[in-house]
């Protein structure tokens, strides 16, 4: 799987000043919304937010990959979002 086919320039997001991880969920998941990665944005969006309350997916060094099964995804994808400040959570 390379990882470049699955996300596009419109996905990526440098240099943001959210500042919740909600903030972050929402953004995401709205931009694969905008990119028609998704077909339903609050479905997909409530499958991320159960996949957070089950164990959070903060890895290391600030980085975390919340997703979600859903099948409001049509294509396989990720966005990313780099951020100002860590979020402390």
């Amino acid at each position: 799987m390379e990882l470049s086919k699955l996300t596009n320039e419109s996905l990526i997001t440098l240099n943001s000043d959210l500042k919740t991880k909600q903030e972050v969920i929402q953004y995401l998941v709205s931009k694969l919304y905008q990119e028609g990665k998704i077909s339903d944005e609050k479905a997909f969006l409530a499958a991320v937010e159960e996949r957070e309350g089950l164990t959070p997916t903060g890895i290391d060094s600030g980085l975390a990959i919340p997703h979600g099964k859903s099948s409001a995804v049509k294509t396989a994808s990720f966005a990313v979002v780099i951020l100002n400040q860590p979020i402390e959570d």
